[in-house]
């Protein structure tokens, strides 16, 4: 059971990632807010693909970076009501 709490840790990572994203790139657009953390949450797991010697692609990583970014969004759009 050592490694369910690094597991944690990386998924929240990613989480957090994600939120801090979108929450820099939110004010200038949604839009654009969204498509950067689709993109890095993506690109990151493609570049993890490409350099199995050292990293683990993971889809629930990308999940996870986005879900980080759906919640800042979420709570931008709860603020402006």
């Amino acid at each position: 059971m050592a490694l369910a709490p690094i597991l944690a840790r990386d998924k929240l990572l990613h989480f957090i990632t994600g939120s801090m994203l979108c929450a820099a790139v939110v004010p200038l657009s949604v839009p654009g807010a969204a498509s950067a953390v689709l993109c890095a949450a993506v690109g990151k797991e493609l570049y993890d693909a490409q350099h199995k010697e050292k990293h683990t692609p993971e889809v629930l990583d990308a999940l996870c970076t986005i879900a980080g970014g759906v919640y800042t969004l979420a709570v931008c759009w709860l603020y402006t009501l």
